[in-house]
């Protein structure tokens, strides 16, 4: 399967410039260099955001990423609820931050 690519602008994921988003929230970890080397860098935005829940697409360029824990430690950080970020979607890293705050109970 071939993702088609789109044009990157500055530091982003797709077509999308995630500064203009991420100025929008308080992050806790600011530190976005490691999105320069992503494997995700310039694919389709909706690929990682999908309307229809299919993450199928984002999980597989993940898989292959160098990025990958430091795109999902960069999301658990932030608390950030929405798209794929690190090869797990919005409702498994939202799982994930329950099991931490409520041990047992998943």
């Amino acid at each position: 399967m071939t993702i088609p690519k789109k044009q990157a602008v500055g530091s982003d994921r797709g077509d999308y410039n995630y500064m203009e988003l991420f100025s929008d929230f308080a992050l806790i970890d600011k530190d976005m260099s490691w999105m320069d080397g992503a494997a995700c860098k310039g694919l389709a935005l909706e690929h990682f955001f999908p309307d229809n829940g299919n993450t199928k697409e984002a999980k597989l360029v993940c898989a292959t990423c160098s990025k990958k824990k430091r795109c999902y430690d960069f999301s658990i950080t932030n608390k950030i609820t929405e798209g794929v970020w690190g090869g797990r979607s919005a409702s498994e890293r939202k799982r994930y931050l329950q099991s931490v705050r409520h041990p047992g109970i998943v």
